[in-house]
């Protein structure tokens, strides 16, 4: 049967703090059009939530409203990485990808030792945990593994530098994560890769082919409404679905979508935090648009005495 893996991204239109893109793969024994309603024992929406323990899994972006839902966020976010309670955000960026320390050098803000979770209850979120992975076995679906990509602003920068296009970042990422789940996933079962369309992109093929150069790319069907991809390889058939909205339309863009935002807001809290220390009466940001210029001005005088460079936490697009 076929793995389904769902890309999704948080953080790509703010002007600081990371960009995170994740990958959620799930094996399931009998694909239905709807995996909600297949998994309806395990997982819900959020506008289905009900007082009975299942894990809410959805658009991050309806989950986490004014700061609200980071418990449902952080709950998700364990469940698909098969987490255990009790862990350090080191711990975490370790497990979701073995060179993603590298994207936290010269981060003078983040804390590797905090614990998590940060949101739920310890003991409580074991004990949930326990219960979503023995529904998962009963309904004979798995989550597999789950892999980040994390681009501080220094890095953003870089790329967009290099590139001169601010969409060469998540698509650097996709690239990064396709590869690494076409040879991790085991040899010879089927690969269906379902992603959010990437800003205003409507064509994929040269950009699958760049990624997969010794298979051919047959392009199936190519619109604003769906790109759709297939190359059948070596040892496996794969193939790509590209949509608007993915990430309220594919469970496995959803939960990919809310691990991003789980791990970008544990990092805003803590890029926070450090400059409360330094200024105690400033507002935290989310580090949009609409707000990061009002966080720039008060923190850019501080910035310059503790010898922080710009291009370090401001990203030029």
């Amino acid at each position: 049967m076929p793995w389904l893996v769902g890309i999704d991204e948080a953080g790509y239109g703010p002007n600081l703090g990371p960009l995170v893109v994740t990958s959620v793969a799930l094996w399931v024994e009998k694909e239905s059009g709807d995996l909600w309603q297949q998994m309806s024992s395990a997982v819900c929406k959020a506008d289905d939530e009900l007082p009975d323990g299942r894990f809410v899994i959805d658009d991050s972006k309806r989950v986490y409203l004014g700061g609200t839902g980071l418990n449902h966020l952080e709950r998700a976010a364990f469940a698909a990485a098969g987490f255990d309670s009790s862990l350090t955000l080191a711990d975490v960026v370790a497990r979701v990808g073995h060179d993603l320390a590298d994207a936290f050098a010269g981060e003078p803000w983040y804390e590797p030792n905090e614990s998590l979770p940060i949101a739920c209850d310890d003991r409580e979120l074991t004990l949930a945990l326990h219960e979503f992975r023995r529904k998962c076995q009963a309904g004979r679906f798995v989550p597999g593994p789950v892999r980040c990509v994390i681009v501080m602003p220094r890095r953003f920068n870089e790329i967009v530098l290099k590139s001169g296009s601010k969409g060469a970042v998540p698509a650097d990422a996709l690239r990064e994560l396709i590869r690494w789940n076409r040879a991790t996933l085991p040899s010879g079962e089927p690969i269906h890769f379902k992603i959010d369309r990437q800003g205003g992109r409507v064509y994929y093929a040269a950009q699958i082919h760049d990624t997969c150069p010794d298979d051919w790319v047959h392009t199936k069907a190519e619109s604003p409404d769906r790109g759709y991809y297939w190359v059948n390889g070596r040892d496996r058939e794969v193939t790509w679905t590209f949509t608007p909205r993915a990430d309220s339309e594919c469970l496995c863009v959803a939960w990919a979508s809310m691990f991003s935002k789980y791990l970008r807001e544990v990092c805003m809290r803590q890029f926070n935090r450090f400059w409360q220390q330094h200024i105690p009466d400033i507002r935290p940001t989310a580090g949009y648009p609409s707000d990061s210029w009002r966080f720039l001005e008060v923190i850019s005088p501080v910035a310059k005495r503790l010898g922080l460079k710009k291009a370090n936490y401001w990203r030029s697009r």
